[in-house]
């Protein structure tokens, strides 16, 4: 008897499947829920930011992908009662919301014809627009913790691609959110954007220092390795911690972060067509939020008279991020010829760091740009000492902490005894491996001259050994130059 109902159900199950449409009346192609003509919000898991038959320009893009802010419920500036926020730039308008700024830093072109000044509407964006990266600013008055100071400048970039009509549709989808911490691309928190990404973005604020840190699920959480999948080991995260001035260590730890409460989170402005605020893990409704912001082009903004004596701490934030009037946005067709024109410490430079080394005799080191590998970095590395050099690949766990180990391997031509016990040397090719702790430290304002332009330098120590079933000399090899890895 169990067996035939089954029977049955499967057959009734079959047949109402075969009796529902393929597609609703009125559902666009996509799972936008509605027709193309009029696009509705993408649902969650999903990065498609816009779907329709008409093309949004670059203020309709930038509101639809405008963040959610949570702050930590012991943020200096709310138990200050320094509201709402973000606060409005020095020099812009007072506003009687929170204000966050928008501005474009990066175009990929579809062809060689760069593109003019915004505005720029929707047919002229996507005709010549194959991509571009899309800055959020948040400015805070102060700056709490260790090494406090005024005018904190803190941003988010959010890197998006640009479809043309292709079945009638155009599309907007997010690619890639990267959260700005203190002044470095290394300690940068990345997620390349997958389709489990909870829309508008919500962006996690560090309490005190106010860096940003994308938060993938939406659940008040930094999980490493989930809200930040580049550079895992290097990500700065959430480290509410330091609003207090103490830090416990190089990397980040689970106990340097506090869960966020869902009433201290600032939304962004109503927008048709933008999809619905995320709900947090504990499923309560949006009542006590710190608010709406405002969103305003920061193209706009210059530099004005009035300002404190701290005020070149923020025209120098202003300059480095590409924030206000006169900053054109970088336009190229190519990835290759963005990457050669990073900056020598950026995490995507193709020039190699060179490095002094003492093996035996002094020479050179020269380190290329490693391969993420998620749990470890792959770099290429060379090692030369006029005749005698090598060419191997190391592994390491981090790039910019303080202190790390490391690992490497491969081929060196160098002197080496012609048998075991034998005086005489000649030049031959062997296997060559090397085991050792890595110490790194930033590099800042002027001494940056002195370190060739990089943001770290930094010292190597480890064995060095030739040979492979048999290790014919061990020996100590020091290392000490500027760059990371």
């Amino acid at each position: 008897m169990i067996g035939r109902r089954r029977s049955a159900g499967g057959r009734t199950a079959l047949l109402l499947l075969l009796l529902i449409p393929a597609e609703l009346p009125g559902q666009a192609a996509g799972g936008m829920g509605r027709d193309r003509s009029s696009p509705g919000p993408a649902p969650v898991g999903n990065r498609l930011v816009w779907r329709g038959d008409s093309p949004p320009g670059l203020e309709r893009i930038a509101a639809l992908l405008a963040p959610v802010l949570w702050f930590s419920a012991d943020e200096p500036l709310i138990l200050r009662g320094q509201l709402p926020l973000p606060h409005p730039h020095p020099c812009d308008a007072p506003a009687d919301r929170g204000i966050v700024y928008y501005q474009v830093a990066r175009i990929r072109l579809r062809s060689d014809r760069r593109i003019g000044p915004p505005p720029w509407e929707g047919e002229e964006l996507f005709a010549n627009v194959h991509g571009m990266a899309l800055r959020y600013f948040f400015y805070y008055r102060q700056d709490f913790g260790f090494h406090p100071h005024l005018h904190d400048l803190e941003l988010v970039e959010m890197e998006v691609s640009l479809d043309r009509p292709q079945d009638g549709a155009y599309t907007v989808r997010l690619e890639r959110i990267i959260g700005f911490a203190h002044g470095t691309d290394w300690y940068a928190n990345e997620l390349v954007v997958d389709d489990d990404i909870r829309l508008p973005p919500v962006i996690l604020v560090e309490e005190g220092k106010h860096a940003s840190c994308p938060d993938r699920n939406a659940d008040g959480l930094y999980t490493p390795g989930y809200d930040v999948n580049r550079r895992v080991h290097d990500a700065w995260g959430v480290r509410d911690v330091l609003g207090s001035g103490f830090l416990l260590a190089s990397g980040f730890q689970s106990s340097m972060m506090k869960p966020r409460q869902p009433r201290f989170r600032v939304f962004p402005p109503e927008t048709p067509g933008r999809p619905p605020e995320p709900a947090s893990s504990l499923q309560v409704t949006s009542e006590g939020v710190l608010g709406n912001y405002e969103l305003r082009a920061s193209e706009r903004i210059g530099t004005c008279a009035e300002m404190n004596p701290e005020g070149e701490f923020l025209l120098r934030a202003m300059k480095e991020h590409g924030f206000g009037a006169g900053r054109a946005p970088e336009q190229y067709r190519y990835e290759i010829l963005k990457e050669l024109r990073e900056p020598l410490s950026g995490t995507h430079g193709l020039l190699p760091s060179i490095g002094f080394r003492w093996d035996r005799k002094p020479g050179l080191s020269f380190t290329l740009r490693g391969f993420d590998l998620r749990e470890v970095y792959a770099v290429p590395k060379i090692n030369w000492f006029g005749s005698d050099f090598s060419v191997e690949a190391m592994l390491t766990r981090s790039a910019a902490q303080f202190f790390t180990w490391y690992a490497s391997a491969g081929l060196a031509r160098e002197m080496l005894p012609v048998a075991r016990d034998s005086r005489y040397e000649s030049r031959q090719w062997t296997p060559a491996s090397e085991l050792g702790i890595k110490l790194r430290t930033r590099i800042t304002g002027k001494r940056r001259l002195f370190a060739l332009g990089y943001g770290f330098a930094g010292l190597r120590v480890g064995l060095r050994f030739s040979g492979f079933n048999e290790v014919r000399r061990t020996r100590l090899a020091v290392e000490v130059g500027p760059g990371v890895w």
